[in-house]
């Protein structure tokens, strides 16, 4: 599973191209097929692919595309593995966050 995205104008060409072996992938993986449109590799990816890998997705962001429809617009910005980990652990103290309030709610009276 993932969503294919299509360049608004010329499609993305590597500058080199070069025969890959098969490699590990994980959900948030840009590859770049043949054709030049990237794919982001979704929740229900595989866990090897074979195409050349152009960038990753902060986990943090992963379930924003689940929210996508067919003609969104899709953008990217460059953070480094520091600032995509504050991400995530933000993350996961606002889910925790969330948790702590639900059972305090159903503990009430």
């Amino acid at each position: 599973m993932g969503v294919r995205l299509q360049p608004d104008a010329h499609p993305v060409e590597l500058i080199r191209h070069a025969e890959i072996r098969s490699h590990g992938v994980t959900p948030g993986t840009v590859q770049l097929p043949p054709g030049g449109a990237p794919v982001i590799l979704g929740a229900g990816c595989g866990t090897t692919g074979g195409y050349p890998v152009i960038l990753n997705v902060a986990s943090a962001d992963l379930p924003l595309l689940a929210q996508l429809r067919p003609g969104d617009s899709v953008s990217f910005s460059e953070i480094g593995l520091e600032e995509a980990q504050l991400l995530d652990l933000g993350q996961e103290l606002d889910l925790a966050m969330l948790d702590h309030a639900l059972r305090l709610k159903t503990l009430s009276p």
